[in-house]
């Protein structure tokens, strides 16, 4: 049976593995073995692989990120479908609509299509964000559960440049936790 699948990455070589680049200046950035990650309690390991990507977010607030710059090209009117898993713990700091994003299509070098995340506020603590736009603001919102493995699945359908069609749907857990629609997307490029 074949899969679907544009790129996987287990970063089995500890490094960045199949992404075309890495932005890391802090670093903040790393590709932990299981036996790092074990010196947690309480920390399993659903992903597939002996390796994962971390991001340190304690080191600073400058961007550092893998990229993918032509495996995930996806025309007008088609459909990106991605699955990783993310585990948002330790004690984290941010302050009130302070926004982590863990995952983002873009257009061109600067527009982001979809993006999916992390928001906190004071009045609702952390929440999971899927949007059209890197920013927060008129964003979907799901609750976060701190310190547990999420797995999230994302379903961009591109918008086909005719009339705004384009959809994001967000899956936590295996359930879909939330839509967009009516979206005004570029092609990812």
């Amino acid at each position: 049976m074949a899969f679907p699948f544009l790129m996987e990455e287990g970063f089995e070589l500890g490094t960045l593995g199949a992404f075309d680049a890495e932005s890391d200046a802090q670093p903040k950035l790393d590709f932990p073995h299981y036996r790092e990650l074990a010196r947690f309690p309480g920390l399993p390991a659903p992903y597939r692989g002996g390796y994962c990507m971390r991001v340190d977010l304690s080191v600073g607030t400058t961007d550092a990120y893998v990229q993918e710059t032509g495996g995930w090209d996806t025309a007008a009117a088609a459909t990106v479908w991605t699955r990783f898993y993310v585990w948002f713990g330790g004690d984290p700091v941010m302050a009130t609509t302070n926004v982590f994003a863990f995952w983002q299509l873009w257009s061109s070098t600067n527009t982001v299509e979809a993006s999916v995340g992390i928001e906190y506020t004071t009045a609702n603590g952390y929440r999971f964000f899927i949007n059209e736009a890197a920013a927060a603001a008129g964003a979907a919102f799901i609750p976060c559960i701190l310190n547990k493995w999420h797995c999230i699945e994302i379903v961009a359908l591109v918008d086909s440049g005719v009339g705004n069609d384009g959809t994001l749907d967000l899956y936590v857990d295996g359930a879909h936790a939330t839509q967009i629609t009516a979206l005004d997307q570029g092609a990812i490029t």
